[in-house]
């Protein structure tokens, strides 16, 4: 009876370790891979936005969500902070026309959960400055390089 019950006894110790390992395991898989994906997302945006920039013949700044790129290739580039209707947060937006206007709200998803954020030009440069929910955060400025602000087609 004795040996039944230090048995029982080891098998709940190991077993609980086991689960306790294992969950420990899978939180930390998920953290990795919610980071990875975070990290994936800035990546691209941050090439996106830079490529748009550094090709661009003309910039307006609608507001501080809504950034229009005219590019040299020809096409328009619309970057929008879009918030839904019943939504706490918002996400960045970036569509893209061959020849003309984009309309702003429209175009692919390339990061959410973003608490604050806002697009802005200065004299010589373009930024965007995103705030998220986990607590991160994201800015990326780059150098203008153009020497008209022609838009042509695309306002």
């Amino acid at each position: 009876m004795t040996e039944a019950v230090i048995s029982m006894a080891l098998f709940f110790v190991i077993g609980s370790s086991f689960v306790y390992a294992t969950t420990v395991i899978e939180d930390s898989r998920k953290q990795s891979l919610n980071e990875t994906t975070a990290t994936i997302s800035q990546t691209g945006t941050s090439n996106s936005f830079r490529s748009d920039i550094n090709s661009a013949r003309g910039l307006k700044l609608v507001n501080e969500r809504n950034l229009l790129v005219a590019k040299t290739d020809g096409s328009c580039v619309s970057w929008t902070l879009s918030q839904p209707s019943g939504s706490t947060t918002s996400s960045l937006l970036r569509a893209s026309v061959q020849g003309a206007a984009v309309t702003a709200g429209s175009g692919s998803e390339l990061s959410k959960g973003i608490t604050s954020g806002a697009l802005s030009l200065s004299g010589d440069s373009a930024s965007l400055t995103m705030n998220y929910s986990s607590a991160s955060s994201f800015s990326e400025v780059v150098p203008l390089r153009i020497a008209a602000s022609d838009g042509g087609v695309c306002w």
